[in-house]
C-alpha cells in the first residue's frame, strides 16, 4: 500500500511538472509573440496555432489536476437539503456517472484522433495535428479513472473521500 501512496504522489508530481510547463510555454511565447509585433513588426507564423495548441493542453491538463484535488465544477442545487447519507449517495451516483461520461468522450476523441491522424493535416512546424489533439481522449481516460476512484472512495470507506487523505 505504501509503494502505491509513493507512485501515486510521483505521479502527481509529474503531472504538476507538466502542467507548469505548458503554462510557462504558453506564458513565454505568447509575452515573445507580443514583443516581436509591437518592436519588430513581425512575429512567428506558427506561433498563433502553437498557442491554440497549448491552451487545449493546458485546459485538459488542468481539468485532470482540478478532479484530483475534487475542484472541479459541480452542479449541487439542493445537495446541502439532504442528510448526510443521502449526499454520499448523490456524491457516489455523480461521480459514478461522471466517470461513464467520461470514458464515452474517450472513446470516441480516440476515435477522432485516429481520423484525424488518417487525414495527415499537419499544425505548425511540421507537427501532426493529431499529435496535438492526443491530449483530449488521454486527459478524458485519467478523468474517468478519477472518478471511479473517487467513486469507490466514498463506497468503501467510512468518510469517503477526504482532500486532506492524499488525492487520487
Amino acid at each position: 500500500m505504501i509503494y502505491l501512496r509513493r507512485l501515486i504522489h510521483y505521479f502527481h508530481q509529474v503531472e504538476d511538472a507538466i502542467l507548469v510547463l505548458i503554462f510557462t510555454c504558453l506564458v513565454s511565447l505568447a509575452v515573445t509573440q507580443i514583443v516581436l509585433r509591437n518592436l519588430f513588426d513581425g512575429g512567428w507564423i506558427w506561433a498563433d496555432s502553437a498557442l491554440r495548441i497549448l491552451v487545449l493542453w493546458l485546459a485538459f491538463w488542468g481539468a485532470g489536476i482540478a478532479a484530483r484535488h475534487n475542484q472541479h465544477i459541480r452542479i449541487e442545487i439542493a445537495s446541502h437539503y439532504f442528510s448526510p447519507f443521502m449526499r454520499r449517495i448523490m456524491a457516489v451516483f455523480a461521480d459514478f456517472a461522471c466517470a461513464v461520461i467520461s470514458a464515452f468522450l474517450a472513446w470516441y476523441s480516440a476515435i477522432f484522433v485516429w481520423n484525424e491522424s488518417q487525414y495527415g493535416d499537419m499544425a505548425f512546424a511540421n507537427i501532426p495535428q493529431w499529435w496535438c489533439e492526443v491530449v483530449i481522449p488521454f486527459a478524458f481516460v485519467l478523468l474517468s479513472l478519477r472518478f471511479l476512484a473517487q467513486c469507490c472512495c466514498q463506497i468503501f470507506t467510512a468518510n469517503g473521500f477526504k482532500e486532506n487523505e492524499g488525492h487520487l
